[in-house]
């Protein structure tokens, strides 16, 4: 294996909107402004009780603005829409410029569904109710926009592909100021280094020194449709449509923090998989996902609260494991610092 960056999957496309449902709902940016209560100053000091009715009418507003940024949760449509290259590279634009004037307008209530999720699953006696549509949905909802539920992340994990050696990573990353870290320890002693902040990314081995500069885009992805992020091409081709992954890392992040790749290769056919279970890995709760694809068969863990992707393995016909990604530890919502990911001299 090279000494340098590995990329899971490479990014097809940056996201957008065919045709978005009429369900959902546009979010406002003016939910701060809106909080704010008016009260009129005079020489009288405010009573206890006036004190008491602002605060209530201040808190009622906030919640009432938390809601309308919550939407109801797509179902999935197992049937593919099918379009031509124009109109996809045009619903990728339109939700391009969605997401960089209003940001996301797909978020979910995480918490609720995944206590769902978990709570269905843990229920042994009923295990067949795991494999509702609405469980499946929230899954593949959340691996493909696990970038809009958090903001920092910092842990490690181990991956091997395609029966190569197995490397490990460490990896941080902060997606509100744009900066990240990740390192890959292979099996030689070698070390490879990914460094993003100020706009610039850095590939580094020891052997080369900083040996490509790049500058990053500006920040952007997409507010398309779940059911739009694989579509069949007029020609009779799949189009999987990638957002543009904020986390800035590597193989971190398309198979562990934003597993979109996974999702849509994998998940997009209801039909190939079923949520078998769930378990606890590594403190976090766990929908255990079992399926079939390519002739072979896949397991993974997924986070129900954030989507991240903890676990995968992927097994050849005869049942050998040909894949894997495992996290090793993890933990996000975070202080970090972007000293962090700058080259030490």
């Amino acid at each position: 294996m090279k000494k340098q960056f590995q990329t899971a999957v490479t990014a097809v496309l940056a996201a957008a909107v065919i045709a978005v449902p009429p369900a959902v709902t546009l979010l406002r940016n003016s939910a701060s402004e809106s909080s704010k209560s008016s009260a009129n100053f005079s020489e009288e000091p405010i009573t206890k009780e006036q004190d008491a009715a602002i605060e209530n009418e201040a808190e009622t507003v906030e919640l009432v603005a938390d809601e309308e940024k919550i939407n109801e949760l797509e179902l999935h449509n197992n049937t593919l829409t099918v379009c031509s290259m124009d109109e996809a590279n045009e619903m990728i634009q339109d939700g391009e410029d969605s997401y960089e004037k209003i940001g996301a307008i797909r978020l979910v209530d995480n918490s609720d569904y995944a206590r769902k999720v978990t709570g269905e699953a843990a229920k042994i006696t009923r295990a067949n109710n795991v494999d509702l549509l609405e469980s499946k949905s929230y899954i593949y909802h959340m691996m493909l926009n696990s970038v809009d539920y958090f903001n920092t992340a910092r842990g490690s994990m181990v991956y091997s592909f395609g029966n190569s050696e197995q490397v490990k990573t460490e990896f941080m990353t902060n997606i509100e100021e744009q900066y990240a870290c990740e390192k890959e320890y292979y099996t030689d002693g070698g070390i490879g280094e990914l460094h993003v902040y100020d706009g610039k990314e850095y590939t580094i081995n020891e052997k080369l020194g900083i040996n490509d500069v790049s500058y990053c885009g500006e920040p952007s992805g997409s507010n398309i449709s779940d059911n739009n992020r694989v579509v069949m091409l007029d020609e009779g081709e799949l189009l999987r449509i990638n957002r543009k992954d904020l986390t800035n890392l590597a193989v971190s992040g398309n198979s562990c923090l934003f597993p979109q790749q996974y999702a849509m290769s994998k998940l997009y056919d209801f039909d190939d998989w079923t949520i078998a279970g769930c378990e606890k890995f590594i403190g976090r709760d766990c929908a255990v996902i079992e399926g079939a694809k390519d002739g072979g068969t896949f397991k993974m863990l997924v986070d129900t609260n954030y989507g991240f992707l903890l676990k995968y393995e992927e097994f050849s016909a005869a049942g050998e494991i040909t894949s894997y990604t495992e996290t090793v530890e993890l933990e996000n919502d975070i202080v970090l610092n972007k000293e962090m990911a700058e080259i030490k001299d």
